[in-house]
């Protein structure tokens, strides 16, 4: 059975790049996408005819509830790091529509800007970072999130990862560093 996706973000630069990667890794999945218009939907469409949309923006609860209910994986690139509604939304949909049996899956986009914290926290701009502040994404990912709750987007990391306990719901969360380059959104 193909995976039912449900992504924001889709006319974005990170979302469109996430669309078409996984797209291409995966044409067998099936997408539904977070647009606010049909004007955003039609040139979507162009180049991934198969989608179906959801209309709304960040702020229609309801409506982003009930996709990601409805979905296996939801990848959230838009406005990820800094929406609260859009997450409670999000975090709501998948465990209502998912159990410890058949867990729904959260791929979450975060800022790296909260990696900067300590230099934030002790007025240390500019400067090279303390050993003790260097982070690796592996050795070190029980402290990236155990980050004190104050940190820059740690708000909207606590949410997915307060989400992740419930074992209906899987998270990963994604942290890009510097993004760059063409983009290959509709």
């Amino acid at each position: 059975m193909a995976p039912k996706i449900f992504l924001t973000g889709a006319t974005g630069y990170i979302g469109g790049e996430a669309l078409y990667s996984i797209s291409q890794a995966h044409p067998e999945a099936e997408f539904t996408l977070l647009v606010r218009s049909e004007d955003k939907a039609k040139l979507v469409a162009a180049q991934y005819p198969k989608a179906k949309f959801v209309y709304g923006s960040l702020d229609d609860s309801e409506v982003i509830e009930k996709a990601a209910a409805e979905a296996d994986i939801v990848v959230h690139t838009a406005d990820s790091s800094d929406h609260v509604p859009a997450a409670k939304a999000i975090a709501k949909g998948l465990a209502e529509g998912h159990s410890e049996e058949k867990p729904g899956y959260w791929i979450h986009v975060c800022g790296t800007g909260m990696l900067q914290w300590y230099d934030w926290d002790n007025n240390r701009y500019g400067q090279d970072p303390l050993p003790e502040e260097k982070y690796h994404d592996i050795d070190d990912i029980d402290r990236i999130t155990s980050l004190p709750s104050h940190v820059y987007h740690r708000n909207i990391d606590e949410i997915v990862l307060a989400t992740n306990h419930t074992k209906k719901v899987k998270t990963l969360i994604v942290g890009p560093p510097t993004i760059y380059g063409p983009g290959r959104a509709p």
